[in-house]
């Protein structure tokens, strides 16, 4: 969360225009469900403020509830006897 917080202080207030977009990816990975619900409510209020895209890439479902939209890629393991 530290890292998620110096990432976002820099893009808020180094430049003098917030950048238009920034990838995250798998940030949530090691984070419990309450914590992942106050990252997702940050992130949306912050690209609502900023007026940027975030990109989150994750496995967590509360995570991905939690976004405008989705697109979700899924690998199907063929393991047949």
């Amino acid at each position: 969360m530290a890292a998620l917080a110096f990432i976002f202080a820099l893009a808020q207030e180094r430049y003098p225009k917030p950048p238009s977009m920034i990838l995250l990816d798998e940030v949530d990975a090691h984070l419990d469900s309450d914590s992942v619900a106050k990252l997702t409510s940050f992130i949306n209020a912050w690209k609502m403020k900023n007026k940027s895209q975030v990109m989150l890439i994750t496995h967590k479902d509360e995570a991905v509830e939690c976004c405008d939209s989705a697109i979700g890629v899924s690998i199907e393991k063929y393991n047949k006897p």
